[in-house]
């Protein structure tokens, strides 16, 4: 579901603007004029012509430096001040001083200011209700993306569960899927009810779910308009977080999770892993889709945006680790453009 966040940039702090100094003029070079050897009659009114010339030029090059300088410390000035009213502003308006997407190098750091994490989950929330609820404003305003995103993720289901795919179409049975962070129901759409008789969807943004039931509706804009097989269908909507979903024992052959545990704390995401191997049927699989940052460390990119983190490779394994699951496929996703975030699918089951 949700936007895949930002450009695939290492992230700086943001700071204050250095005052608005001009480069040291070079000093221009002064060609000096070629003296001839002159006669003894004319050689001191030449000295002094050339000592004339000389001291003109200084004054000229001092009387030029000392106005730059004059016009450097007003740009310096009003750089300054023009950055105090912006700040006064922001101040004014509610508007906080803090970079949009910060490198935490310890992520514990970062969670242990957000205390219970309310106000966390809230702001993101709020920015999904303030989004316009289509296609291309859920991948961040890339919507050629989604074609590729859910042909590649289709490729990818379809490997890791075809014995059970195989299965039901052999006994005419009913595969069922989860889709975490539904947003307007582009993944169900476009991928889920494509593969799974039935489909429940989470979403926590009124906006977004809205849309969704139209989207995945019987209308003519709905199910039909996406190609969706006859009789595959959604079963229920639940409007909640992840974080505090409670998930049906023992219902999914697949629980599908892109773009999502980025919302989540690290002990959420762990804690909904953890209660997600409880809603599979025997030999389900959850299925995470998601962002990686550097693979290399631990850290962590909060982007406060929209309340998301971009975690590195190290990071994922290290919380699928205290989740108790393993991954038993694992792919990248390929023909997305290279200045985004790389993003993974894993499959993981949980650990006997």
């Amino acid at each position: 579901h949700y936007v895949m966040q930002g450009k695939h940039t290492d992230p700086t702090p943001v700071v204050d603007p250095q005052p608005a100094t001009m480069a040291p003029a070079r000093k221009p070079k002064l060609s000096t004029p070629k003296l001839t050897r002159p006669s003894s009659k004319s050689s001191i009114p030449w000295v002094y012509l050339v000592l004339v010339v000389l001291v003109a030029g200084g004054a000229c090059l001092w009387f030029v430096s000392q106005q730059r300088r004059s016009k450097s410390g007003d740009a310096s000035q009003q750089g300054h001040q023009t950055h105090a009213q912006g700040q006064g502003q922001r101040q004014a308006e509610g508007q906080s001083e803090q970079p949009v997407d910060m490198f935490v190098q310890n992520p514990r750091d970062h969670w242990k200011k957000q205390g219970d994490a309310k106000d966390w989950y809230k702001g993101a929330v709020k920015h999904w209700d303030n989004q316009e609820a289509t296609y291309a404003a859920v991948i961040g305003g890339f919507g050629h993306l989604n074609s590729p995103d859910a042909r590649e993720s289709k490729a990818f289901i379809r490997k890791v569960m075809a014995r059970q795919i195989e299965e039901v179409q052999k006994s005419g049975g009913k595969l069922v899927a989860l889709d975490c962070c539904s947003g307007v129901g582009r993944v169900s759409g476009e991928v889920l009810l494509h593969i799974f008789q039935e489909v429940d969807l989470v979403e926590p943004s009124s906006t977004m779910i809205t849309q969704a039931r139209k989207n995945l509706g019987p209308g003519p804009e709905g199910l039909a308009a996406r190609g969706v097989p006859p009789g595959h269908r959604v079963g229920h909507f639940h409007q909640e977080g992840l974080q505090e979903h409670k998930l049906a024992p023992r219902r999914y052959d697949t629980i599908f999770v892109q773009w999502c545990l980025m919302h989540l704390t690290d002990d959420d995401a762990v804690h909904f892993l953890l209660r997600a191997a409880g809603a599979l049927k025997d030999g389900g699989l959850i299925i995470v889709k998601e962002n990686v940052g550097d693979a290399s460390t631990n850290a962590i990119i909060v982007h406060h945006d929209d309340n998301t983190v971009t975690r590195s490779m190290v990071h994922w394994e290290e919380l699928f680790e205290k989740a108790q699951v393993e991954v038993v496929e694992h792919d990248k996703q390929h023909e997305f453009d290279e200045e985004l975030f790389p993003v993974y699918m894993w499959a993981l089951k949980p650990k006997p």
